[in-house]
């Protein structure tokens, strides 16, 4: 709703000659972007944690081939212990939302594309930016 507000008073701005106006909200975005992120994932992670112990894995803020290399590992190293264990694993894959600006996140979908297509998990998406699969 914050950043909603802040928005709506930048519109205006950006048809100005004068850019100071537009260049503060722009900061005030940013700055409310970064105090958000932090309680988004707390949040994310405690709803994780009250439905069961799941594992988390965060790459929303990797860039696509550092989050497929760290999701590589992380799910290569769950797999081990699931077949030790004898149990099937949830884990909770945290991308972030996608995008609501003009440009689509790229994230998101190529960490979808690369469960799909090279892990062959199928994941459920607990809410936007969480997934969930289950390795056996």
């Amino acid at each position: 709703m914050i950043l909603l507000h802040i928005v709506i008073k930048a519109r205006p701005s950006y048809s100005l000659v004068d850019k100071s106006p537009a260049n503060e909200l722009d900061t005030e975005v940013l700055l409310h972007s970064m105090r958000m992120k932090p309680v988004h994932v707390e949040s994310v992670y405690n709803q994780s944690l009250t439905r069961r112990q799941e594992r988390m894995i965060d790459v929303q803020d990797l860039h696509v081939t550092d989050a497929i290399h760290v999701l590589n590992h992380e799910l290569s190293t769950i797999r081990s212990a699931a077949r030790a264990s004898d149990q099937t694993l949830p884990v909770c894959i945290c991308v972030g939302p996608d995008s609501q600006s003009f440009t689509p996140a790229k994230l998101p979908a190529a960490i979808r594309r690369y469960l799909l297509e090279e892990e062959r998990l199928d994941y459920s998406e607990l809410q936007p930016g969480l997934l969930r699969v289950l390795i056996c």
